[in-house]
């Protein structure tokens, strides 16, 4: 698998919620669609996901993805008091990511910006990264995510 091909920047008309209203609302969830291949006549179309039963038969396989979203934007504190929101671009080894300011804020090496809802996190800045107003930066207490 080329992951080159996986190298985008995702922007704010693209976050998924962390918690939809939906998950937690039967009626919204019994909405849901699902795709289905009709492998005979080459086709696929859309169902609501409460379908689900008429297409399974016996020994049927269903797979489902559990995976984690990670949340690529964080709200942090600077040492005065500022809230600044982070953007995460990227990882790089040894603990370091690359971020941006959400309003592409210029950043200072040796800024420190604090997790608001886990302040004992802690991103510093280190070095510019790049001409698109990103950062180097280390993630210090990173065991504590």
């Amino acid at each position: 698998m080329l992951t080159e091909k996986y190298d985008f920047r995702i922007t704010d008309q693209m976050t998924i919620l962390l918690r939809p209203h939906w998950i937690a609302n039967d009626s919204y969830r019994e909405k849901c669609k699902m795709l289905v291949l009709n492998r005979s006549k080459g086709e696929i179309h859309k169902v609501d996901f409460s379908k689900l039963t008429d297409y399974i038969k016996e020994g049927d396989v269903i797979c489902f993805n559990d995976s984690t979203i990670i949340n690529h934007m964080f709200i942090c504190k600077t040492r005065q008091n500022r809230l600044i929101k982070i953007v995460l671009e990227g990882f790089l080894p040894n603990n370091r990511v690359i971020i941006s300011g959400l309003l592409k804020e210029r950043l200072n090496a040796n800024d420190v910006f604090y997790l608001v809802d886990n302040p004992e996190i802690s991103i510093k800045i280190e070095q510019r990264f790049s001409e698109e107003s990103q950062y180097r930066a280390v993630v210090e207490n990173h065991e504590a995510l």
